[in-house]
């Protein structure tokens, strides 16, 4: 432990000192940074924060659960509630799956070990990121598709690999269960209360995301002095995915190392996001550990089936 924290001590301190000595960088990765966040990650992220907050505290989640259990316990062995995370995931991107998974958990609406298994396979960028962000420098409608049908269907195969054989449920919720649970919800659900609630959690998260990502794509800065742009974007795209990733989809080179490039980081989901979703992932009794592991296999699995798809 004692060395583990010596090693983040000198690396916060190199980058204090590279922050100093390069302060004109410094600016124009946290600026880029910065821009990345306002244009892509607080519009996607900041109505959904607040929407799907209320959704939970109203109770809605019991009726889209009743839908959703004919789909997703039979194919995954997981609940209505569980799969709800899903859409979660791919309209807010990462690390929004990983918040109301914990939320789940906490208000008691799915069990730790399904979290568990829904955090690990359900960590994706968001629709508008991969499609207007990284498929707008791509200029490649093909390799875009290719590239987020790999990764969404990387993360439900290994939730149904995870899950074949190990159904918690033993019956569905039915229609009545599910509109009294709604009830009960909506009964104690305050509008006010809550909206003021969601506003400040949604803002909690969003400032901590915009703080994360600045302080984690500093390294770019200083690997774009000593490596090629490829290697720098790549380096610096796992500790922090999101300009790297930007970068790297407007390099000049063979779209098929390009594709198979960004699936990985996006797929692994780099560092500056592993460490936005520790934060609630601890707070719910979530497993880290596992949650990093489910991250580098997800990342190797989309990889190989981007590769099957492009040769």
């Amino acid at each position: 432990m004692k060395k583990h924290k010596f090693i983040v001590s000198i690396i916060t301190f190199s980058l204090l000192v590279y922050s100093f000595v390069f302060i004109r960088d410094t600016n124009k990765v946290a600026i880029n940074t910065l821009e990345v966040f306002s244009k892509s990650v607080l519009p996607a992220l900041l109505p959904f924060l607040i929407l799907n907050y209320l959704i939970i505290k109203m109770g809605l989640l019991d009726l889209i659960a009743y839908l959703f259990q004919f789909i997703s316990y039979p194919l995954f062995g997981i609940s209505g509630k569980g799969a709800s995370i899903f859409l979660i995931g791919i309209l807010n991107g990462f690390p929004s799956s990983a918040i109301f998974t914990s939320l789940l958990v906490k208000e008691k609406k799915i069990s730790e070990k399904e979290g568990q298994s829904l955090v690990n396979a359900i960590f994706f960028p968001s629709f508008s990121f991969i499609f207007i962000i990284i498929g707008g420098n791509l200029k490649d409608d093909l390799l875009t598709l290719s590239l987020a049908v790999c990764l969404y269907l990387s993360g439900l195969f290994y939730l149904y690999f995870r899950n074949v054989n190990n159904k918690e449920i033993e019956k569905l919720i039915s229609f009545k269960e599910a509109y009294a649970s709604f009830r009960e919800s909506l009964s104690k659900f305050n509008f006010i209360n809550s909206l003021k609630e969601a506003i400040y959690n949604a803002f909690i998260n969003l400032l901590n995301i915009a703080g994360i990502m600045v302080m984690f794509s500093l390294p770019y800065g200083i690997l774009s002095k000593f490596l090629s742009e490829y290697s720098s974007s790549m380096i610096s795209g796992l500790i922090e995915f999101s300009y790297a990733s930007i970068t790297l989809s407007n390099l000049a080179i063979d779209n098929t190392i390009k594709g198979i490039s960004l699936v990985f980081i996006l797929g692994f989901a780099s560092l500056s996001t592993i460490v936005q979703a520790s934060m609630p992932l601890k707070e719910a009794g979530l497993s880290i550990k596992s949650f990093v592991k489910a991250r580098v296999t997800v990342a190797i699995f989309a990889s190989f089936l981007l590769l099957v798809m492009l040769v």
